[in-house]
């Protein structure tokens, strides 16, 4: 299954690249920090104040620029109630400046999460089909992130392979954290109509996922994230993308 109003972004923005929040507060530029420990101390405040500033700034330098953000729940829901707050902001922001948001949690039981108002979730596919009622939200199932158990074989293929071929089925998009085109090729054939969203993969790996358009596909780069000058990161890293995919 594939959200058409998410590809209608793409298409619109030239782009398959979508940008990444998932912050460590540790890589934060002491900058960032100093300003909202001056304000509040060194107080979980002061952290989720610092989280929210940095997500903003993220979000005015794609808006314009990218179709797409993924937001990793984890990194403020880990913050208690004030990182749930900045969670639910960022996503209302992100979609005041006409970016798609896909709300990364992996979750078994997304439709819990529907509340934050996300177009998109990441969903857990190997606990079950539950992960698959979305509470209106497209499911995304991440199928491959990394785990040995993954990669064994199931029949004729990798168990990931084949966990993503029956998520496809039932019309879910699909995760696949990988680096190799290997990975990309198989998924691409044994699910040659699922949407995928390839989380930090460079665009000479991802190309076998997309069709002559430029279509079938987003990927991330989460170092945009930490970059001095978000805006101009942002820019040429579209530039750097557009020598392999182009979207039309």
């Amino acid at each position: 299954m594939l959200d058409m109003e998410l590809q209608r972004r793409i298409r619109e923005r030239k782009t398959p690249l979508a940008l990444t929040l998932a912050p460590d507060p540790a890589r934060l530029s002491e900058k960032i920090l100093k300003n909202f420990t001056d304000m509040f101390g060194d107080t979980p405040m002061a952290q989720a104040e610092a989280l929210r500033y940095h997500g903003t700034t993220l979000l005015d330098a794609a808006e314009g620029r990218l179709p797409a953000v993924v937001i990793q729940g984890g990194a403020y829901l880990s913050r208690g109630m004030m990182g749930a707050d900045v969670l639910a902001n960022l996503i209302s922001a992100a979609h005041a400046k006409g970016l798609y948001v896909i709300l990364d949690m992996e979750a078994a039981a997304p439709g819990c999460w529907a509340a934050y108002g996300a177009d998109a979730v990441t969903v857990s596919p190997y606990g079950g089909s539950a992960c698959l009622e979305a509470g209106g939200m497209l499911p995304i199932a991440a199928v491959r992130t990394g785990g040995q158990v993954q990669t064994l074989v199931a029949g004729d293929r990798a168990l990931w392979l084949s966990v993503a071929e029956q998520m496809a089925r039932r019309g879910a998009a699909l995760s696949v954290s990988t680096g190799y085109s290997l990975d990309v090729r198989d998924v691409r054939r044994v699910c040659p109509n699922a949407f995928l969203l390839l989380p930090d993969c460079d665009g000479e790996n991802a190309l076998p996922a997309f069709d002559d358009m430029g279509h079938g596909a987003l990927l991330t780069d989460s170092r945009l994230q930490y970059e001095p000058d978000p805006a101009a990161t942002i820019e040429r890293a579209v530039k750097e993308l557009k020598q392999w995919v182009t979207v039309v």
